[in-house]
């Protein structure tokens, strides 16, 4: 099973309570008044959240809600205009995403932002490549000093037995190009998990699968949560949210509405009128949270090949 990274003891910020955390763990995120826009484009509002430790926290909404923008802020590919986002008590806003991955936040994108022509087991290794360069220098990694093959070997054996967990031993050698689209997206999840994450974002990571693949992706995420890794999840899935999440916060134009346990949530009126049709959008793959001039947020602007591994993490 895949360690989770743990941050030494040290001074912390403590966050403000928040109204869910009754029965659940203390918050490992805390998103604060966070303001965010593209222009005269207001993507996000004030946002305030919590993710309790140990938890799988489910960010719903319509598209265009900023969902996708949220998790953006909190993963360093967007930098808001206001607020405070705190991992553990350390302030994120102005880390580049290569920092906070090694600080323990690792993230999927939408769509399968992976190189394609890369096999599983390499696909992993990219999120063990910050590791490798921090141990052992840049220089000497980016070189292969023939020290580092021993490492190197360990580091697969490693990815090899994180892939066992997650259901894609099989498919090690394979290349994503010849993997279908559900194993795909699983060998995204399995780089993001290499980098030994406390939390991992996932950003609609049942759009476009099958039946089959979805309750396979149930299992992965479980297995995730239960291997002490918090997970906070996009997903416009309602039916694939209940089997996996018991916390909801439900946004809209960029506010968020409702923060509270999704049996709660979905009993009340004006939480079912925001997310009305959800459930008939679970193939509507990309169609999340476009910015300012109508590009999608799923590959970010300037993120594109090898920076995805390192930038997307």
């Amino acid at each position: 099973m895949w360690s989770v990274k743990r941050r030494p003891a040290g001074p912390q910020t403590a966050a403000p309570d928040s109204g869910w955390l009754t029965g659940a763990g203390q918050p490992i995120v805390s998103v604060r008044g966070v303001s965010l826009a593209f222009g005269g484009l207001t993507v996000l509002n004030e946002v305030s959240i919590d993710v309790p430790q140990g938890s799988v926290v489910a960010i719903v909404g319509p598209n265009g809600s900023g969902k996708t923008s949220l998790l953006n802020c909190i993963s360093g590919v967007y930098q808001p205009h206001a607020g405070q986002i705190l991992f553990e008590g350390t302030e994120l806003r102005g880390k580049r995403p290569p920092e906070i991955t090694k600080l323990g936040i690792a993230r999927t994108f939408q769509g399968v932002e992976i190189p394609r022509n890369l096999t599983v087991a390499e696909i992993g290794l990219l999120g063990r490549h910050l590791a490798l360069s921090a141990k052992y220098g840049f220089v000497a990694y980016g070189l292969g000093i023939p020290r580092l093959n021993g490492a190197e070997r360990r580091e697969r054996d490693y990815v090899v037995s994180v892939a066992e967990q997650i259901g894609l031993g099989p498919y090690v050698n394979d290349r994503v190009s010849g993997l279908p689209f559900g194993l795909a997206k699983r060998a995204d999840i399995l780089r993001a998990l290499c980098c030994r994450p406390q939390v991992l974002l996932l950003d609609e990571p049942a759009a476009g699968l099958t039946v089959t693949e979805k309750a396979e992706l149930i299992s992965v995420i479980k297995e995730v949560a239960d291997g002490s890794v918090t997970v906070c999840v996009v997903e416009h899935d309602m039916g694939f949210l209940e089997q996996v999440s018991t916390l909801m916060a439900v946004m809209v134009s960029g506010q968020v509405v409702f923060e509270g346990s999704v049996a709660d949530g979905l009993a009340r009126p004006e939480v079912a009128i925001a997310l009305h049709g959800l459930s008939d959008m679970a193939d509507d793959f990309g169609a999340d949270d476009f910015g300012a001039d109508g590009s999608s947020e799923a590959v970010p602007a300037g993120v594109t090949g090898d920076e995805t591994s390192a930038a997307a993490s």
